[in-house]
């Protein structure tokens, strides 16, 4: 019964298979990323770049909530974010805090949209329309991801660019800076550490 049931074969740990599930980009490479931006004027291309350190500057938000985030949701006072999160549809525990860049990139996106901050969905869109929601936000993630996947290739980068990878990259830098698994996956807005570690 054992055999039939479950995977008894061996396994073995491999270093570099396990560190390619989780892509980020390095100091060297962001501080390049960071160059390109400063190279280019208004265009699509540097508002994807702005949304790409938006995320990472505010604890990696997802493409979802990237999306779906209303100046409403952002606390200048305070310099946080307090949003339910896309994903897990749960209160946050945690506010976001927002870095002195990420306050510099939502002050570019003032006056843009008037309930949205990335100007991706019409301002009086209805949220609840879940559908409708799925396509905006899939279509917001492919466009950004064109124009990061061209300015990896522009950079000469040995792997492709994501919004994700964002995410990833704001979890190993704050890892590598000494902060805790649990408050990164709190930040992340993990419903469990396990996703974390």
């Amino acid at each position: 019964i054992v055999e039939n049931y479950l995977n008894v074969r061996s396994t073995k740990y491999v270093e570099t298979q396990e560190q390619e599930k989780v892509k980020f980009l390095t100091e060297p490479e962001m501080t390049a990323l960071a160059e390109f931006w400063r190279s280019l004027g208004p265009s699509s291309r540097r508002n994807a770049l702005d949304t790409f350190f938006f995320s990472f500057y505010s604890c990696g938000l997802r493409a979802s909530d990237l999306v779906t985030l209303k100046w409403q949701h952002i606390d200048f006072k305070k310099n946080e974010i307090k949003k339910v999160q896309v994903k897990t549809k749960k209160a946050p525990s945690v506010s976001i805090p927002l870095s002195e860049e990420a306050v510099k990139i939502l002050e570019r996106w003032k006056g843009r949209n008037s309930t949205y901050v990335f100007d991706w969905l019409p301002e009086d869109f209805d949220i609840s329309n879940e559908a409708e929601l799925l396509t905006k936000i899939n279509g917001f993630d492919r466009v950004i991801n064109g124009h990061l996947n061209r300015t990896s290739a522009d950079l000469k980068f040995s792997k492709g660019i994501t919004l994700h990878m964002a995410r990833h990259t704001f979890a190993v830098v704050a890892l590598n800076k000494g902060m805790n698994v649990y408050m990164i996956s709190k930040l992340l807005g993990h419903s469990s550490i396990i996703a974390t570690e």
